[in-house]
């Protein structure tokens, strides 16, 4: 495989290894505070995932 391959790869693994995680959190685990004070877990979610999409327009 080439380094991209690889990469898109590694990408894919983590995102189904993270989804597996969120698809295990209770209701109340979405409403925990998070490392940052201002946050919950969902606010850092919806964080994560806009970043994602972005991300994805970059490279698409």
């Amino acid at each position: 495989m080439g380094a991209v391959t690889d990469k898109v790869q590694l990408v894919k693994e983590e995102s189904a290894r993270i989804a597996e995680y969120l698809r295990k959190l209770t209701p109340a685990a979405w409403e925990t505070q998070s490392a940052c004070d201002a946050w919950q877990v969902r606010d850092v979610l919806a964080h994560f995932t806009l970043s994602m999409d972005m991300f994805g327009a970059c490279i698409a």
